[in-house]
């Protein structure tokens, strides 16, 4: 229930005036009952993690129903004031301490409810029993709710309006009038959804007909006719009906986040602004109260913007204030496994991602009851995928989660936690045996299932990136076979993040499987024939990962395309990456660039980098790489009269192809920047009207991107 609604509720406040709750007094409820609090002080205690009456209090019950009865109520209140994000009662006396009780209950784990299995991410089990449990006479009313849910959540929407639809005329004959008004504020919600969520599934017309029916249901109408309610029931309904409960946590979530964005600010200015501050326990606590309010209630709620919005922006908000911690206090701080449980569910993985470069996480460290139940719910989550033939305990397809995944519904939630649990990879080490664990089930995903998009894979970036250590040859091997049995998967992008595992191990733990070679030449050339395909410079990338022993396939391979059809881009890049030597094809490829020299003076989009920023026009790609190339062979002297070839050479042209012989009179240091080439500038930085230039250019221009050149070439 609401905390705000709880403590006004007897026997938390048994007096007339109205309790407003302190919103940043996060988990813990002021009441006005002294009494109360006095007789909790006195009689409660948490035994093992439990709460429990204490022996004084027991030995003064005779009466064993009495005492069942005071415990079985004891445990109910504690339970629900947990499951309202509320552990301490207390009572405030400003003349003295206040005081304090903990009401606590520790959570069962290893539950196979509905509601238990999506927080484990044991998504084939919801499926499994989704498809075995209906509702009956003789059922549980809040059991039926949850099966409704729990199709909702599936993203079966018209089974769970059939079945809300069910439960309202149930709880209605049962008087259970609160349960009728959420069941009618779910299938308004479930018509708003369900023409974009079953539009694969459903007849236009029962689609149209549902919607129709949906949006004349009148909850105000609702509201009035349950004549029988108590004052408190109807304030409940309202709280539903006006989404209280999440307006008040979108404002204070926003909110702390700009506190936590306005001490960064303050701290990267040198401010001596304290890191310290309740942001994160009080953003903890909204982002709880909402997860309980609408989950455990069963309230159609996170498949909307705002809900969604309020996560996202309470993640963020989290992954700032850790980094602030880490960047500016020696205090260690620790996110835990709810945290990860909102990254993984409801995160957005763009904004995720860009904060985390922005504040160059990649340390996140969890505490260890957190660490182990993230990794158990990223283990179940792609076991999910995973069905079991039966014989000699070989994996196959799970059909029944593949036809689910199937559904237009449930699909962009499936993948879009795939991509966020990728994103969470790479900023919290798990080790190398549970990384192991985790690699091996995230390729039978991959493996086992078609759902999976290019912009998946390509998301993988992270896992890489966090994970080079524990990145071993059969992981990679493993990874290219199954991308060439899904050659749609196959992208340049996931062929350089193996290339960024393997480029620096050792010669032994590097691709040693000749057929596996083959296929992966085989299944990227074919790639490369595609429209808009970026994998045509795939040779120079797998010659990187292969062992030596292989390489010579790669070179025959290079040595073949180039007689074929030679290309002056993979010329350049076979010889830049030193799998063929530059004058097997030189003069061919000299003759292509005089060939097409008019071309680099009519190119229309001409740029020169100034680190990674496009800024004026004034160069030309096919040159710069061409000018690359000399340098890195020093091949300027046996080439000084190629100039002579050009049309109409640029002054920066005749710069870089006789640089000792320009006028240093027309030299511009800015012509420095069209390459980072290390040859290059190894070769400049020895030439004194170069040195004298940039030395005179470096007082005047500040930044970054000229700076890191000037001290690393010509200081």
């Amino acid at each position: 229930m609401p905390y705000f609604f709880i403590a006004n509720l007897y026997p938390f406040n048994n007096t007339s005036e109205k309790v407003f709750y302190n919103e940043h007094d996060v988990y813990s409820l002021s009441i006005k009952n002294k009494e109360l609090v006095e007789f909790l002080e006195n009689s409660v205690e948490l035994k093992d993690g439990y709460i429990d009456f204490k022996k004084d209090y027991l030995s003064k019950i005779s009466n064993e129903d009495e005492l069942k009865k005071n415990k079985d109520s004891l445990i109910y209140v504690t339970d629900v004031l947990n499951y309202s994000a509320i552990n301490t009662i207390k009572f405030e006396d400003f003349r003295n301490f206040p005081k304090k009780v903990l009401l606590y209950n520790t959570t069962k784990r290893d539950c196979e409810c509905f509601t238990c299995l999506i927080g484990q991410l044991k998504l084939d089990k919801l499926i499994d029993k989704l498809l075995i449990t209906d509702i009956t006479d003789a059922s549980d009313l809040q059991e039926d709710a949850r099966l409704a849910y729990s199709h909702y959540k599936c993203g079966n929407i018209y089974q769970s309006y059939n079945l809300f639809e069910e439960i309202a005329q149930k709880a209605w004959h049962t008087g259970k009038y609160v349960v009728y008004f959420i069941c009618k504020f779910n299938l308004k919600r479930l018509g708003h959804i369900i023409h974009w969520k079953e539009y694969k599934n459903l007849s236009s017309d029962l689609i149209q007909e549902i919607s129709s029916k949906a949006e004349k249901i009148d909850l105000d109408a609702v509201y009035r006719h349950t004549n029988e309610i108590s004052k408190e029931e109807a304030q409940l309904m309202k709280i539903i009906r006006d989404d209280e409960i999440l307006d008040k946590a979108s404002g204070y979530v926003a909110d702390e986040y700009e506190k936590i964005k306005q001490i960064r600010k303050s701290l990267d200015n040198g401010s001596s602004t304290t890191t310290a501050s309740r942001s994160e326990h009080v953003i903890d606590f909204h982002l709880i109260t909402v997860d309980m309010f609408y989950n455990r209630n069963f309230i159609v709620n996170d498949v909307f913007s705002e809900y969604i919005d309020m996560y996202n922006t309470g993640v963020k908000a989290l992954l700032l204030n850790y980094a602030n911690y880490r960047d500016y206090s020696q205090e260690q701080i620790s996110l835990d496994y709810e945290f990860c449980f909102y990254f993984i569910y409801y995160g957005k993985y763009s904004e995720l991602k860009n904060t985390i470069a922005e504040y160059k996480i990649k340390d996140l460290h969890l505490d260890v009851e957190s660490e182990e139940k993230v990794y158990d719910i990223i283990v179940n989550y792609y076991k999910s995928f995973i069905g079991n033939s039966g014989t000699f305990g070989r994996h196959e397809v799970n059909h029944k989660i593949y036809n689910q995944i199937n559904k237009s519904s449930f699909d962009y939630k499936f993948v879009d936690i795939f991509d966020n649990i990728s994103l969470l990879l790479g900023i919290i080490d798990f080790g190398k045996d549970k990384f192991k664990i985790i690699s091996e089930n995230l390729l039978n995903a991959l493996k086992y299932t078609d759902i999976f998009h290019p912009s998946n894979v390509i998301n993988l970036e992270y896992v890489f990136i966090g994970n080079t250590g524990y990145i071993d040859s059969e992981f990679g091997q493993n990874l290219l076979e199954i991308l060439c049995d899904k050659p749609k998967l196959f992208t340049k992008e996931i062929l350089d993040y193996v290339v960024h595992a393997f480029i620096d191990k050792d010669d032994s733990k590097k691709i040693n499987n000749l057929d596996l070679i083959n296929a992966v030449i085989e299944t990227l050339e074919s790639r490369s024939r595609e429209v808009h395909s970026k994998t045509v410079s795939y040779l120079e990338r797998i010659y990187k990962i292969v062992s030596s022993e292989h390489k010579q396939v790669i070179v025959d391979k290079a040595m073949d395309r180039l007689g074929k059809e030679f290309s002056n881009r993979e010329y350049w890049d076979y010889v830049m990456n030193g799998i063929i030597k530059y004058d097997t094809f030189f003069d061919k490829y000299l003759e292509n660039i005089l060939s097409n020299s008019y071309q680099i003076h009519s190119y229309e989009f001409d740029y020169l980098f100034v680190g990674k920023k496009r800024t004026k026009p004034d160069m030309h790609f096919e040159f710069i790489n061409f000018i690359r190339l000399l340098y890195k062979f020093d091949l300027l002297e046996k080439y000084n009269d190629v100039k002579d070839s050009f049309v109409d050479l640029r002054d920066y042209m005749i710069f870089y192809l006789n640089p000792e012989r320009f006028d240093c009179e027309n030299f511009k240091v800015e012509w420095l920047f069209c390459t980072y080439e290390p040859s290059v500038h190894r070769a400049l930085s020895k030439i004194s009207f170069v040195k004298s230039a940039f030395d005179s250019f470096i007082k005047e221009k500040k930044g970054a991107e000229y700076l890191e050149l000037y001290t690393e070439y010509y200081l």
